[in-house]
C-alpha cells in the first residue's frame, strides 16, 4: 500500500473528511490526536499523544517505525480549527517538527 499519510488532526470535522477522502483515494492514513497521554486506540490506526511531551512522539515514530509505518506525508490540523489552547501552538509544531526530523534521521 506504500507509505502512509499522518495526519495531526482537529477537533473538528475537517482531519475526519480528509482521512476519509485519502483512504478513498487508496492511500493509507494515519491520525494522531491530542491527548492526555500516548495511546493507541484499539484496532484502529488512530493514536493519542500529549503536545508538550516529547517522549509521547519519540514513542509514536518508535511504534510506526516497527510497524513500518514510517510516514512520508504529514498534515498538521491542531490549530486549523476549534480554540487554540496553551499546548497546540507554533511552539508545539516547531517542536513536533523537530521531532519528526529527529527520527528520521535515526530511520
Amino acid at each position: 500500500m506504500g507509505f502512509p499519510a499522518l495526519i495531526f488532526s482537529d477537533a473538528g470535522e475537517l482531519g475526519t473528511r480528509l482521512a476519509r477522502k485519502l483512504e478513498e483515494n487508496g492511500l493509507e492514513v494515519i491520525i494522531v490526536k491530542p491527548g492526555e497521554r500516548f495511546e493507541q486506540e484499539p484496532d484502529t490506526q488512530v493514536y493519542r499523544l500529549k503536545p508538550v511531551d516529547g517522549s509521547d512522539y519519540d514513542r509514536l515514530f518508535k511504534t510506526l517505525k516497527s510497524r513500518k509505518k514510517i510516514p512520508r506525508q504529514m498534515i498538521h490540523l491542531w490549530n486549523v480549527t476549534g480554540e487554540q489552547t496553551p499546548e497546540l501552538t507554533c511552539d508545539t509544531l516547531e517542536k513536533t517538527l523537530v521531532d519528526i526530523e529527529t527520527q528520521a534521521v535515526q530511520s
